[in-house]
């Protein structure tokens, strides 16, 4: 819409949704062999979304109509913790910048709904797109919190950059680090 190329942008969206459904339902099944799509329904030991149904369609109903079996499987200790391990360290900054952050809801999606624990696990590759969104959604929170208290007169306009890379290096040290100050050092 900035530049004014609406036509192009629904060109795309259309392309891209019939290239996934393309891939989805006849070149991944083609080279898997069968009809079946392999993380759901497809192999005997997939494990990875068995809860939500055998079949995209399934798993698609299962999202939409039955939220308290999705909600079973999402608020576990561990995908909440995988969740605060990627804002908390970052000051809760990517909030800021929901719209970009929002960007890698598809992938933070097909990683928390699995059940495979070392799908989901913070620290797990499955992570790796998210981290481009969240960082970019940092620096655009970044921007609109120094803003907001420069405008506020909370803070010195020159100082603003210095103090919050200061202030999340103290708290990220704190949390993450490996020193004896850090929260999570063990002997």
């Amino acid at each position: 819409v900035a530049q004014r190329k609406v036509s192009l942008g629904i060109l795309l969206t259309l392309f891209s949704i019939l290239w996934t459904g393309l891939l989805l339902f006849v070149v991944i099944p083609h080279f898997q062999g069968g009809n079946a799509y392999y993380y759901i329904g497809g192999a005997k030991h997939s494990q990875y979304y068995d809860y939500l149904g055998n079949s995209l369609a399934e798993v698609a109903t299962t999202i939409l109509t039955r939220p308290d079996i999705v909600g079973q499987h999402l608020l576990i200790p561990d995908k909440i913790s995988a969740i605060l391990w990627l804002l908390v360290p970052l000051g809760l900054l990517p909030l800021a910048g929901i719209e970009v952050a929002a960007l890698a809801i598809p992938t933070l999606s097909y990683t928390l709904l699995s059940d495979l624990n070392w799908m989901y696990v913070f620290g797990s590759h499955h992570y790796s797109p998210v981290f481009s969104f969240v960082f970019m959604a940092v620096v655009l929170g970044a921007e609109r919190c120094v803003r907001w208290l420069c405008r506020a007169s909370l803070l010195r306009p020159f100082g603003a950059p210095r103090d919050l890379v200061m202030a999340r290096a103290i708290v990220g040290g704190f949390l993450l680090g490996a020193s004896v100050v850090a929260f999570s050092f063990s002997y």
